[in-house]
């Protein structure tokens, strides 16, 4: 009796549940070096397949019996042939390193089987990318919560698993700034990302409720064996990432065609939905080319390697910066005529811009060819020899704009219908120029003309 009501605790079921020693001890031995609690139960399931297809009851046993481990290699690619490329390496991977924990080397031949095979594996799946009106046709059914957590992933990138972890001090809605850390991100690597405004106010809303939210759900799992939920949950979203897939699949249903099609590829262990949850990620990427730097979307993503020593200067504040610019693109339920009225503004204050700057280029145009007419008319004037044959100049006493009086020489030959100011002018430019035609020769001064007419025009 005793025995029956310590099954019905559901506490000490829980702490079976967690413990290992329902664990072969190889396998405890192998996912001991294992910090992740999500690795940790990734590895186990890829284990327990391998052992399941070997037909292998107790795996304490494998390492004793001198079985083949090469050909047992060999019978788990054949079986793996129909499950997708990422699970085919993942459970391969898993094995191998648990062969080498214990001391077994595959041959070379073995080894360049299984890259072969996994080099030529390809998805199963069809790959649907949601657009925003998909997106938004599919949350019209949602509610608060997974409206949400969709919105969250949709503008942020992040992983569904990121997502459930994810708590409150990590996110500042001021700046919209979201911080992944190291113990919650893959390959540990911690990364900021960002979202959009309208996922901001949703989260805010969203806020407001969780904690009624929590308090259901406390009360819904305490007539549960195997599922318990507390209220000192620091989350954002307490719910696991099952939970969430779960939910959205619902969804799908609810919205109805062609939103809840799965893809009946009969080499598929199970029917999939096309628009799966992880296809938000997808959203994220593909609404974002073409309008941010690549390296920048991979960095939000979280995939390594695309940013380390690329970018001078800070990253942080270039990402920001990159983010700001285009998390437009990333809206779901944004007024699509108030943008459309945005970019139409834009359109035409670059228009007034354009037209204003051609304008004053053939301002610029027209001043340097009257100066190019001009020299050219000097030029000719000079080959003339016109200065040669001029009268001795007179005196004539003109009055400067000034108010001066001042004795200038003055020659017909200049023009007889100028006014003082105007002859003052044009006679001290043609002194001038005929004390520096002198000076340098016809040729030179031609030369230092035409130079300097090419930098005017080069400036403009």
């Amino acid at each position: 009796m005793s025995y029956l009501l310590q099954l019905c605790d559901v506490k000490y079921l829980n702490q079976v549940k967690n413990s290992k020693i329902k664990y072969a001890i190889v396998i405890n031995e192998f996912l001991s070096l294992v910090e992740s609690p999500k690795t940790e139960q990734a590895y186990l399931s890829y284990l327990k397949k391998y052992f399941n297809v070997l037909n292998v009851a107790n795996p304490d046993e494998y390492f004793n019996n001198g079985r083949d481990y090469s050909r047992d290699m060999i019978t788990l690619l054949q079986e793996l042939k129909n499950t997708p490329k990422t699970s085919q390496r993942m459970i391969t991977s898993t094995v191998m390193r648990f062969l080498k924990f214990n001391e077994v080397h595959l041959s070379n031949k073995v080894e360049m089987i299984i890259k072969n095979r996994l080099r030529r594996a390809r998805p199963l799946t069809r790959k649907v990318v949601p657009n925003t009106e998909d997106l938004r046709n599919i949350l019209l059914n949602a509610n608060l919560k997974l409206k949400a957590i969709a919105l969250f992933a949709s503008s942020s990138g992040c992983r569904i698993e990121e997502i459930t972890l994810l708590e409150w001090d990590d996110v500042d809605l001021e700046t919209r700034e979201v911080t992944i850390r190291s113990e919650i991100a893959k390959f540990s690597i911690a990364r900021t990302t960002y979202i959009t405004q309208e996922a901001r106010d949703v989260l805010i809303q969203w806020r407001k409720h969780r904690d009624d939210y929590l308090e259901n759900a406390v009360i819904r799992t305490k007539k549960s064996l195997n599922k318990t939920k507390k209220l000192d949950d620091n989350r954002i979203f307490p719910i696991t990432d099952r939970g969430i897939r779960k939910s959205w699949n619902l969804l799908l249903e609810r919205t109805g065609a062609p939103y809840n099609t799965k893809d009946n590829n009969p080499k598929l262990d199970r029917p999939r939905y096309l628009y799966h949850f992880h296809t938000l990620r997808k959203y994220f990427k593909t609404n974002l080319m073409g309008h941010m730097d690549t390296g920048f979307i991979e960095e939000l993503l979280g995939h390594t390697g695309y940013c380390n020593g690329a970018y001078n200067g800070n990253i942080h504040d270039m990402l920001k910066e990159q983010y700001s610019d285009n998390s437009s693109y990333l809206e779901v339920f944004t007024n699509a005529e108030s943008v459309r009225k945005e970019v139409k503004t834009k359109i035409q204050h670059q228009d007034t811009v354009i037209s204003q700057l051609r304008r004053e280029n053939n301002e610029r145009q027209l001043e340097v060819e009257i100066l190019r007419q001009q020299m050219m008319q000097t030029i000719e004037m000079v080959k003339s020899g016109w200065y040669k044959e001029m009268k001795k100049p007179d005196i004539t006493r003109v009055i400067t704009p000034e108010g001066a009086e001042v004795d200038v020489e003055w020659n017909p030959a200049i023009g007889d219908n100028l006014s003082d100011e105007e002859l003052l002018k044009q006679y001290i430019k043609q002194k001038r120029t005929q004390e520096e035609i002198q000076e340098l020769g016809l040729e030179e001064w031609a030369r230092r003309k035409r130079n300097e007419l090419k930098r005017k025009q080069q400036a403009l």
